[in-house]
């Protein structure tokens, strides 16, 4: 289509061969040579308003953005700027490796005005060809989309290329939900074992591995037999971390079962002589509820190796120790507990994401309550 003409007062601006509009103003001089700015937009009137607002910042010395700003320079400000304050510390450094290894190394240097969905796309496919693991390029596309809707905002780009791209799809993985006689084996073949009271909590309560690894002693009441969840740990780069939970609703206080109780008391006296043999050694302990053999915080990896062992003993399915907390949900639905009090026990956010998740369970969650209503009307019967 060809470019039509400015209207009155407007500046420069003009529609592109590919339908979006482009408004040009000057916003100063530079060794005599004029400095002219660009702004994108889909409609006409919107890169008209977007020129106003940008010669009123000129007016008020605000340094518009650099439109000739490459990718990788600009996703670079977006972590620092934007994303390390807003993200967990784990999460920033996952997405600084990703951006570092799978995003900048095929766009890095693309200017960000001027990048497509087509090129976005490219990426997708070359790192599915790879072999990178789809859940991961989703994850880039994710990443990358979330910085984009920030470039967008500020006039930095028209379009956001990852949005309109298609990330691959990833194949769903089908957790393990133990039923309540796989759960008795597990636990049969745990007793006495280092992780039996990790185990225990993870089937009874349903706490995420990173939360049960965090727990100090403090956080638990043998007596009164409950148990707070204030934090969790995490593995970041080459160190241990204690942040904060998943979600505000992880953060939550859960009762203990009779069997968690006992199962911590024994971990407790075993954790006691080694802390007798560790002082002798010269060795201060942690103050966690799981650690390693010298004292120190139980690393998640070990702990990972330790579970996969003890399974495969049992000869049980393979299965990840965060699988026993999918299956506390699923005894506890299939035991009739009301989903808002799963949810309140998982620490999920919403009802919807208990339901979506242990969907599975809702036909038996139906069935069970047909059969209440016929048992309603039957008494009507009788009556």
């Amino acid at each position: 289509m060809a470019a039509k003409k400015r209207g009155q007062n407007e500046g420069t601006i003009t529609q592109r061969s590919d339908g979006r509009w482009m408004a040009r103003l000057t916003v100063g001089y530079t060794d005599g040579k004029q400095v002219r700015k660009c702004i994108y937009g889909k409609t006409r009137d919107e890169v008209a308003k977007g020129m106003i607002a940008a010669q009123a910042s000129v007016q008020k010395g605000i340094e518009l953005p650099n439109e000739k700003i490459s990718v990788e320079k600009f996703l670079s400000s977006w972590l620092e700027g934007t994303a390390k304050n807003r993200l967990r510390e784990s999460t920033y450094c996952r997405y600084t490796v990703l951006i570092k290894n799978h995003i900048s190394p095929h766009i890095g240097k693309v200017v960000l005005s001027r990048l497509t969905p087509q090129q976005v796309q490219h990426v997708w496919n070359v790192l599915q060809k790879e072999g990178l693991a789809p859940r991961t390029i989703i994850q880039c596309r994710a990443i990358l989309r979330c910085a984009l809707n920030q470039a967008v905002r500020h006039g930095m780009t028209a379009r956001n290329s990852a949005a309109l791209s298609d990330a691959p799809k990833a194949p769903q993985y089908k957790p393990t939900f133990l039923t309540a006689a796989d759960a008795e084996k597990l636990l049969s073949k745990a007793k006495g074992h280092r992780l039996e009271a990790m185990i225990v909590l993870a089937i009874t309560t349903g706490m995420r591995m990173g939360e049960i690894l965090g727990l100090t002693w403090g956080d638990i009441d043998l007596d009164q037999k409950f148990i707070s969840i204030k934090r969790q740990q995490q593995r970041v780069g080459n160190k241990l971390i204690m942040c904060d939970p998943k979600t505000e609703r992880s953060a939550r206080t859960l009762p203990l079962t009779q069997m968690a109780v006992e199962a911590l008391r024994g971990h407790k006296e075993r954790q006691a002589a080694e802390a007798r043999e560790a002082m002798d050694n010269g060795r201060i302990m942690s103050g966690r509820v799981f650690t390693n053999e010298k004292g120190a915080p139980l690393e998640n990896a070990t702990a990972l190796r330790q579970f996969q062992r003890l399974v495969n003993d049992a000869e049980m399915p393979k299965m990840r120790l965060h699988d026993l907390r999918h299956s506390c949900a699923t005894l506890l639905l299939s035991k009739g507990v009301h989903p808002r009090v799963v949810m309140e026990i998982l620490g999920h956010s919403t009802i919807a994401m208990t339901m979506n998740v242990y969907s599975h369970v809702v036909p038996e969650i139906a069935r069970a309550a047909a059969d209440a209503m016929d048992d309603t009307f039957k008494r009507r019967e009788l009556a």
